[in-house]
């Protein structure tokens, strides 16, 4: 059966519960980067873990991604405020990777759940990386601090 976008829009592609019970864990994680990648599964019916990366960077995390097929990404990013008490943060960030290269099916296929995962997961905004290349440290941090919504 289609699960459903809070809009009523049928989306035909479900969470797997791998991912749910992983992302339990992860959302309270706070002690050093960690990312979560997902895919597809090869039938396109399934949002599946790919990878947990912990204790890493976003720079380890783009060379871990394809060239040419997309993924979805969340970090628990640590951040180091600049203010007087140097408070340590770690806002989740969810990353929607789209390389230009992927083909049309790609684009179509991954692009229609991501705000299904988005819903799911209580993530609000989505930051789109259409090169590995920019996925540094230095970008995350700045899309974050520009955002509003925490």
């Amino acid at each position: 059966m289609a699960q459903r976008t809070p809009e009523g829009m049928a989306v035909d592609v479900a969470v797997d519960e791998e991912v749910l019970a992983v992302w339990k864990k992860f959302r309270t994680k706070q002690k050093t980067t960690s990312a979560m990648i997902m895919k597809l599964n090869k039938e396109g019916s399934k949002i599946v873990l790919d990878e947990l990366m912990e204790d890493t960077t976003c720079e380890d995390v783009a060379e871990e991604l394809p060239e040419s097929v997309p993924r979805y990404l969340i970090f628990s990013y640590r951040l180091e405020r600049d203010d007087d008490v140097g408070r340590i943060t770690f806002p989740l960030a969810f990353v929607y990777y789209m390389p230009e290269n992927c083909n049309d099916r790609q684009r179509m296929l991954y692009s229609r759940p991501t705000k299904l995962l988005s819903d799911t997961l209580g993530l609000s905004k989505i930051f789109s990386c259409v090169d590995a290349e920019d996925l540094t440290s230095e970008w995350l941090q700045k899309e974050i601090l520009s955002t509003k919504t925490r």
